[in-house]
């Protein structure tokens, strides 16, 4: 009897049914695919924050940096050191048009800090890897001066940083190269604490290392000292010192199979 009083309907319900069933699939693949998108844009963000990550410093080509040369209808006044960008407006006396720094101003010129020329401009006045270990040091110098005198703006890319604002291993190796003349120097103040000592060779003995209240210099010191073996940046660059008695610095060792405690030595060649 009812399946009699719902034949009229049954056209209706199959339709209801289908259509409820469409929804349900439907709102399925909706949820999943608002899944799939998030998972999509998370990589996306990821991989353009990895992208970035090498330097959060503003980044300027040559050709966006000449819009700061402090001409009239510029944007600013920015200097150039080693690749990195400084805004030198407060000086501007000394860094705008027609003043006597105006040389350094929306371009690197590195290399002139030091050898003072300001005059016929070209992309080699960055370039300082012909400059010796103390001209590269005065070079850095300045840039600290800049550093901690004005406003730091950005990175030049090109001859120092790359399109990441990456260190370039131009850059890089004079970074290294200055690091060698800081060691050498540092080596040069330890021959002056610690005088050289006196060393002979003969074939039957060999070599003998001696301290004196002379050696080294030849000046008198009041004091003779022990000699010890200098440990520099390799066993190839060992030398003998003398040092004062009792002295604790780390780098200086005894001779091998000689008596730390007496003022010459038998050194093995």
């Amino acid at each position: 009897l009812i399946f009699n009083y719902l034949i009229p309907y049954i056209k209706h319900i199959i339709v209801l049914i289908v259509s409820i069933l469409s929804y349900m699939y439907i709102l399925d693949y909706f949820n999943n695919k608002k899944i799939d998108d998030s998972k999509i844009i998370t990589v996306d963000l990821h991989e353009e924050s990895n992208f970035h990550s090498e330097s959060a410093d503003k980044l300027f080509t040559s050709k966006e940096l000449s819009n700061y040369n402090g001409e009239s209808g510029s944007e600013g006044l920015y200097l150039v050191i080693l690749g990195e960008i400084y805004d030198v407006e407060k000086g501007s006396k000394h860094y705008g048009p027609g003043e006597t720094y105006n040389f350094f101003i929306a371009r690197d010129a590195s290399r002139a800090f030091v050898t003072g020329e300001f005059e016929n401009y070209s992309e080699e006045f960055s370039d300082i890897s012909g400059l010796t270990g103390s001209e590269l040091e005065s070079v850095i110098k300045w840039k600290a001066f800049y550093k901690e005198n004005y406003i730091y703006k950005g990175k030049l890319i090109g001859r120092y940083f790359d399109k990441r604002g990456a260190k370039t291993e131009y850059h890089k190796l004079m970074l290294s190269k200055y690091e060698d003349y800081q060691k050498e120097k540092r080596d040069e103040e330890s021959k002056k604490i610690y005088p050289s000592c006196n060393v002979e060779w003969k074939e039957e003995t060999g070599t003998r290392v001696w301290c004196s209240s002379k050696s080294g210099n030849g000046i008198e010191r009041g004091w003779i000292g022990l000699p010890r073996k200098y440990l520099r940046h390799s066993e190839s660059n060992q030398f003998c010192v003398c040092i004062p008695e009792n002295d604790p610095t780390v780098d200086l060792v005894p001779f091998p199979n000689c008596n730390p405690n007496e003022i010459s030595c038998f050194v093995k060649d």
